[in-house]
């Protein structure tokens, strides 16, 4: 009887050995299968932590900005394209911002609406407009604004900006495009919208407006335009009489216009003197002055750098390498 209770249970250890045997690929498979879940699932705990704890979808979820007004920006803009867009402005070497997509949009408005003499546009973009900007448009001479630039920092009161404005004028029977400056202050309405202001609405922003103007940079862009323009005047005998005509009709005189009284002839007192293009030793060397050679006397940056002008190059040099 013992004997027999043992012939079974080899018979049944012996038939589950044979049915492993047979069925040991599918008994691997499963395993393989189960692995593989525990690995995904651990990987996708530590993609989890790694992010903060949120999904992809959280991650990458943009907010829509306000929609913007008549003054060209985009409608329905993401946060991900404002930055991209944001990322077309560049500082220049200080603090000033060059061509901020908000502004320039603002600016172009502006110009372009005075070239069509479009004082309805005016009217919407300029807050107080004034009798003075209506006489404004009547200066037919002027075809078309072009080539324009800002250069903007913010300004005395929330959301507002002091803007330096380069463009270049189209007048009527001229080839040659004159280059031009202005200044102008933007504020920024309750709505989100930018619109071009009064820089003299109090002492604060007066204040203000005019020590921008003073800036370092700025004194830069305004000298180098006025030796773009200068040079065009020497070259171009149409432009000479244009700017003589608006000289004219703004009581100026024909010298005024000739010569800048602020503009005097100085030279180089040694060899080896550098040519910077800011007024300090850590700036980019433009060109180097000999003994003795001639240079025109554009401003006196107050921090003993003089602002030059020599063979076409603008830059400054230091004061005490400059005689009278």
């Amino acid at each position: 009887m013992v004997r027999n209770k043992t012939e079974k249970e080899v018979d049944k250890v012996d038939n589950f050995r044979e049915w492993v045997s047979d069925n040991l690929r599918y008994i691997l498979l499963g395993l393989a299968i189960v692995l593989v879940l525990v690995v995904a699932i651990f990987a996708a705990r530590l993609i989890k932590n790694a992010t903060g704890g949120r999904s992809n979808n959280e991650v990458t979820q943009e907010t829509p900005v306000q929609e913007t007004s008549e003054n060209g920006a985009k409608k329905g803009e993401t946060d991900t394209e404002a930055s991209q867009t944001e990322s077309t402005a560049t500082k220049s070497q200080g603090n000033l911002t060059k061509n901020d997509p908000a502004i320039l949009a603002i600016v172009q408005k502006y110009y372009k609406a005075h070239q069509d003499h479009d004082t309805v546009t005016l009217q919407k973009i300029v807050n107080p407009y004034t009798e003075e900007m209506e006489n404004d448009l009547d200066n037919a001479s002027i075809v078309s604004y072009n080539n324009i630039e800002t250069y903007s920092e913010a300004g005395p009161k929330d959301r507002s900006y002091i803007v330096c404005v380069y463009y270049e004028q189209q007048i009527q029977d001229l080839d040659a495009l004159v280059p031009q400056l202005a200044l102008l202050y933007l504020r920024t309405d309750d709505e989100g919208f930018l619109y071009i202001a009064d820089p003299n609405e109090d002492e604060t922003t007066k204040q203000a407006v005019e020590a921008f103007s003073e800036e370092e940079e700025v004194v830069k862009i305004i000298n180098e335009t006025k030796e773009k323009t200068r040079q065009l005047r020497d070259s171009d005998e149409g432009v000479r009489k244009w700017l003589q005509q608006m000289a004219a009709d703004e009581g100026q005189t024909e010298t005024d216009v000739q010569t800048d009284p602020n503009e005097s002839v100085m030279h180089a007192n040694t060899d080896d003197v550098n040519i910077r293009s800011e007024s300090n030793t850590d700036s980019e060397i433009l060109g180097v002055l000999s003994q003795g050679d001639e240079v025109t006397v554009l401003g006196d940056a107050g921090n003993g750098w003089i602002n030059i002008e020599f063979q076409g190059i603008t830059g400054y040099v230091a004061n005490e390498f400059l005689s009278e």
